[in-house]
């Protein structure tokens, strides 16, 4: 059985159980919607009270949409 787009390994190849031993494919894509947001937040001055959770929240709902773009239409 396949496994969804996001639950695939970012890198390589999944063990021979089917874990992946690195990062899936949206922890790699929320990671650089991370890295964004940071380099937003540094590059315009802002520096806002976010909490931790609100800020990982995003990144993984921006790592979802782009999964989703990634299916065929």
């Amino acid at each position: 059985m396949s496994q969804p787009d996001g639950d695939q390994c970012a890198f390589g190849h999944a063990a021979e159980n089917g874990h992946c031993p690195g990062i899936t494919k949206r922890e790699w894509f929320a990671g650089m919607a991370l890295q964004g947001y940071v380099t937003g937040m540094v590059t315009t001055g802002g520096r806002p009270a976010l909490k931790a959770d609100t800020v990982s929240l995003d990144c993984f709902i921006l790592a979802d949409a782009m999964l989703r773009q990634r299916e065929p239409s």
